[in-house]
């Protein structure tokens, strides 16, 4: 009677009792262990090089042919074309513009905005309305309500 009561499938049912427990007194290991499966899960797999993403890096060599940073939003904006020409689909700038440019070349960034341009930022919690996001978005909503006047007329 006891060497039938412990089989595998009483194993199995106390084990899963004993994690439903556990994932229910305290979710933070359950979430734990789910990740760490994850993590493990992507290491094992075999990395591949994609020939598709280029990255473009601000390295002392960039620093030494435009200057220090930060560079003017001109040079981002040359920057852009340049990748856009060599044939770049998605171009991302992990780069945060927190105050209108020091130069004036907000309107250059502004106007190569709309060629799939992504602006990855990490926001912050000081609040400034001279942000760069609405500077370039009123430099960039005036150069098409003038283009648009152009092509009106």
């Amino acid at each position: 009677m006891m060497k039938k009561l412990f089989t595998h499938w009483t194993f199995a049912f106390v084990t899963l009792f004993v994690l439903t427990f556990i994932g229910v007194k305290d979710p933070q290991i359950k979430e734990i262990l789910r990740l760490k499966s994850f993590d493990i899960l992507l290491q094992s797999e075999t990395k591949e090089i994609s020939k598709d993403i280029g990255i473009i890096t601000i390295d002392e060599k960039a620093i030494e042919k435009y200057g220090q940073w930060p560079w003017p939003r001109a040079v981002l904006a040359d920057i852009v074309l340049k990748a856009r020409l060599d044939g770049a689909q998605v171009i991302v700038l992990p780069i945060l513009f927190s105050e209108p440019d020091r130069m004036g070349y907000d309107e250059d960034l502004a106007d190569v905005l709309p060629y799939h341009i992504v602006i990855a930022q990490i926001g912050t919690n000081q609040i400034n309305k001279k942000t760069f996001s609405h500077c370039c978005w009123n430099a960039w909503k005036n150069k098409r309500s003038s283009n648009k006047e152009e092509v009106v007329h």
